[in-house]
């Protein structure tokens, strides 16, 4: 493509008329030389040979043509400013990645720039891990987590855990972003929310705060010197840079000239105002800032003008030397404070060689400021070239002589069948002209429809032979558009142009239509620019690249590539587990808080809580969880224990009202209780507080597989209710904690103390089952019989089920009816940690159809719908996300109500669910699910 003319000299004997035509005559020699025996110019075969010889070379011939001439449309097709391929295929994006090392952050951060053009937001910024973040701790005996760090007992220790892969951000805005910090704010933002890596967080941004430093100076100038506030303009930059360099930004041409390969200029962040080879140096933000004045003469000596340097030093702070050092941690130094160009005239004077004091107005000296060139580097993309209409075919009848008589109309005598015979020939030279016309779209990334071969009719409308055919031409012509079409083919041109990108299509393993994989893979090219750019981005509240790489591995998923897409429809669910945590609270929270009042709005949506004015919001955030406390329970004196409403989730703050509100929405529980909180805040017997405790185990009631045989004595295969979720967040060598409800070996009433620890042996999340094998020392063994239904089992959590974990959420629908399942899930776990890094775990869950089992909560449609509720509600912590939390198996909402209020009396209907018509069933999970009071037929008087 680089030297359109070097095919040509190399090819062109073998497709010159006389070759072609020397080449033909030999074959007839050959092959039909005793029939053939006249091949003079008279001979009509041969006058016919001739034709098509030269319809071959010319066909040949516009195959050598520039191949950019090739592949250059029609002009109404052309985009203007357009190239060949789309600018998304140019190096600026394949070359590119989005941020993923700390260092592309920086440089995609020093590229935010204001809307206005005229400056960049930030001039450092620093991205460090934060391990302390958010911790938090694992009660095994409550078998809940909360924020604080439970009591330590005999039989229990409270595990710590840390979500790792959060980041403190610090950033150093420049001088104009200081005076426009809401539209900084906004962008950084904008920024953190559309690139951040799977598993990670910028949890914390810190913005640093500037402190003055004041160089002071005596400066001597040459003579002749006239234009001092050039001199001052030029004192001022260089001192900017001295003390706070900042990065120097190249175009792309510029670096290609200076030497640098394209992939080492396009590597990193995509940036769009000017290339960044160096970075500013690394700040520690976390300790002053000391800047030394020691090499500031020799900068000033070189401006042009200066002629000596007669004093130099810093006062600030009563310093008076040539250091200086911030008095707090996250400070940067600001060159003579916010108004510099004033404070310069007083900080620096200029002396002539005559003794004269000379000085120069703001307005001058910002005159003779240099502007920061604004470096937009064009989209780099192939233009295109000559379009050349090599699809226009000429048949050879019509270059026959007339004596023939194949141009007589109408057709008559020996023209039909002469036509005939000829068509074949003409047709394969028509077909030719027009697979070349098609290399456009052949070649094209974005493509469409599997028309891979050219075709199209060789005679024009109304012409000699055009009226021969006319009988069946149609006919013909839906033959000829239905070879066109190769499925085979396209797949093939495909996988041929993914290979230029480093990958390949997917292998077919789905029970997907041909149609929904074809346009899957072709999605995948059209957009691989993009998806490989944000590969490891993602965004919990839209389909992220991620999501679209996996799919187009899969070969399965065309809605993702809608435009918008429906979340309550998607093929499959990416969910990273830690989105779905709460906000961690301030401790400032967490002593209890009395209201100064508590009001419900009019149209009953809303209960706003105003705090006692001695209690500040400023520590209350959005989507962070509290209690309130009915304090003597709910109908004192009958009882004596306080009444919890817990994990409540705070919906909005007002910090001019110093209150907060909570959704009815979102807190289902207020809609029972709001005539209990009101009369509790009435008689000074309510209070909020953190809510420590946000998420409980869920307890599984013992149920064994049918099929047992086989398995040892210590060994049992356990299955899952269908109305629980299957606990894919297991992995092998686990511990569960099988409990009894009723202790089978107690005499009296108390806490029950038979527990059996087992071992996660194998997991089948497609049958469902989890094979257990006796912990070494358990001391009891497994329930048999009827007994099971007295005992449940809990996962306990001996590792964090938070950090770097992505759940894959999939339909069984999808595995294919002839075929291994299980071969396929392993393919399935291949393709999907293909594309997320090695530091991400991933956890498969395999839901049934709503067809299948339409009253089970956790089928694959009920699932879609608590996704796309709380992706309705920008993914802030809702009822949906416990929803999502339970469904996932990772834990339920807490209950934590002191006396009978934690549990719920049993309506007939439940009461029949749980004993059965007869009265001998004993539904733990209807009791389990629904909070049903129970007292265990043990402690119920004779």
């Amino acid at each position: 493509m680089s030297n359109p003319n070097k095919l040509l000299p190399l090819v062109k004997q073998y497709i010159h008329f006389d070759t072609l035509y020397g080449q033909a005559k030999q074959a007839i020699e050959t092959y039909g030389g005793r029939s053939w025996t006249d091949t003079g110019e008279h001979d009509p075969g041969v006058t016919f040979m001739e034709g098509y010889c030269y319809s071959a070379s010319d066909l040949a011939y516009r195959s050598t043509l520039p191949l950019t001439d090739l592949l250059t449309p029609p002009s109404a097709d052309q985009i203007a400013g357009g190239g060949i391929f789309p600018a998304d295929f140019g190096p600026q994006m394949t070359l590119t990645s989005g941020p993923i090392t700390p260092e592309d952050y920086r440089r995609a951060l020093l590229d935010l720039y204001d809307t206005t053009g005229q400056y960049f937001y930030f001039r450092n910024a620093q991205l460090v891990v934060d391990p302390d973040d958010y911790t938090y701790w694992y009660d095994s005996g409550e078998k809940e987590f909360s924020f604080v760090k439970p009591t330590s007992t005999e039989s229990s220790a409270p595990v710590e855990f840390k979500l790792r892969g959060n980041y403190t951000l610090y950033v150093e805005p420049t001088r104009s972003a200081l005076q426009a910090q809401t539209a900084a704010k906004a962008a950084l933002n904008a920024f953190l929310a559309d690139n951040r890596n799977i598993g990670e967080s910028v949890s914390n941004v810190v913005w640093t705060s500037p402190q003055q430093i004041n160089p002071l100076a005596l400066i001597e100038l040459d003579e002749n010197v006239q234009n001092f506030a050039a001199i001052f303009a030029a004192i001022y930059e260089a001192t900017e840079k001295f003390i706070s360099p900042s990065a120097m930004r190249y175009s792309a041409a510029a670096l290609i000239a200076q030497g640098e390969r394209p992939d080492a200029i396009y590597q990193g962040p995509y940036m769009t105002n000017g290339w960044i080879p160096v970075l500013p140096e690394t700040v520690d933000y976390t300790k002053p800032v000391t800047v030394n004045l020691g090499g500031l003469a020799q900068v000033w000596l070189a401006i042009d003008g200066v002629k000596s340097i007669v004093s130099l030093r810093e006062w600030s702070n009563a310093a008076n030397t040539w250091s200086w050092t911030s008095q707090n941690n996250s400070t940067y130094p600001q060159l003579w404070g916010p108004d510099p160009l004033t404070e310069i005239v007083q900080s620096v004077q200029l002396i002539t060689i005559g003794g004269e004091y000379v000085t120069a107005a703001k307005g001058d000296i910002e005159a003779e400021m240099s502007a920061d060139p604004v470096i937009r580097d064009p989209d780099v993309i192939l233009p295109y070239g000559r379009y050349r209409d090599v699809a226009q075919y000429h048949p050879a009848t019509d270059s026959i002589p007339p004596c023939y008589g194949l141009q007589q109309l109408p057709p008559g005598g020996a023209q039909p069948p002469l036509y005939q015979f000829l068509l074949p020939f003409e047709q394969m030279m028509a077909n030719g002209c027009h697979q070349l016309a098609m290399l456009p779209q052949l070649l094209t990334f974005r493509r469409n429809g599997y028309t891979v071969w050219g075709g199209q009719w060789p005679y024009a409308p109304g012409s000699p032979a055009d009226k021969v055919h006319e009988s069946y031409s149609s006919a013909l012509k839906t033959q000829i558009a239905a070879n066109a079409d190769d499925y085979d083919q396209e797949l093939a041109i495909l996988n041929y142009l993914l290979t230029y990108f480093g990958t390949q299509r997917a292998a077919q393993m789905l029970d997907t239509t041909a149609d929904e994989f074809l346009a899957v893979e072709q999605n995948y090219l059209g957009n691989i620019s993009e998806l490989a750019y944000h590969r490891d981005n993602i965004r919990p509240d839209e389909v992220s690249a991620l999501q679209k790489r996996i799919a187009s591995r899969l070969g399965f998923g065309i809605d993702l590539f809608d435009n918008p897409v429906d979340l309550s429809r998607l093929p499959f669910y990416l969910i990273e587990h830690r989105a779905l945590l709460p906000v961690r609270p301030s401790s400032q929270y967490d002593a209890p808080n009395y209201p100064a009042g508590v009001t419900l709005s009019d149209d009953q949506s809303t209960l706003t809580v105003v705090l006692d004015p001695a209690t500040s919001v400023s520590e209350l955030l959005v989507g962070q969880l509290i209690d309130l406390v009915l304090v003597g329970g709910l109908a004192e004196p009958k009882e004596n224990g306080d009444y919890t409403l817990t994990a409540l989730i705070v919906g909005a703050i007002d910090v001019e009202g110093n209150s907060f509100s909570l959704y009815l929405q979102d807190n289902p529980e207020l809609v029972l209780n709001m005539g209990r909180i009101v009369d509790a805040q009435n008689a000074k017997k309510l209070y909020w507080k953190n809510c420590q405790a946000w998420l409980q185990d869920i307890d599984y009631p013992l149920m064994y597989a049918a099929d047992q045989d086989g398995v040892p004595a210590d060994e049992r295969v356990l299955a899952i209710s269908g109305k629980f979720p299957f606990p894919a967040i297991l992995r092998v060598g686990d511990t569960l904690v099988v409990n009894a409800i009723e202790d089978p070996v107690a005499t009296g009433a108390g806490v029950s103390a038979w527990e059996l620890p087992v071992t996660v042996k194998a997991i089948d999340g497609v049958a469902g089952t989890v094979t257990v094998v006796k912990a070494d020392g358990a001391e009891h063994d497994f329930p048999v019989g009827t007994d099971v239904r007295n005992y449940f089992w809990y996962a306990g959590s001996s590792f964090d089920r938070f950090s770097f974990i992505v759940s894959l959420v999939l339909n069984k629908a999808i595995l294919p009816q002839q075929g291994d399942a299980y071969t396929t899930e392993r393919w399935i776990r291949q393709c999907v940690q293909a594309e997320i890094p090695a530091c991400v775990s991933v956890v498969i869950h395999w839901l049934d159809d709503v067809n299948v089992n339409p009253s089970s909560p956790v089928s694959f449609q009920n699932f879609s719908r608590s996704y796309s509720s709380w992706q309705a509600g920008k993914t802030a912590p809702s009822t949906a996300t416990y929803q999502l939390l339970w469904q996932l198996s990772l834990g339920l909402l807490p209950t934590r109500l002191i006396g009978i209020g934690t549990m719920v009396i049993a309506s007939s209907d439940q009461r029949s669910q749980v004993i059965g018509p007869d009265g001998t069933d004993w539904n733990v999970d209807v009791i389990a699910k629904n909070s049903l009071f129970l007292v265990p037929k043990k402690y119920v008087p004779s």
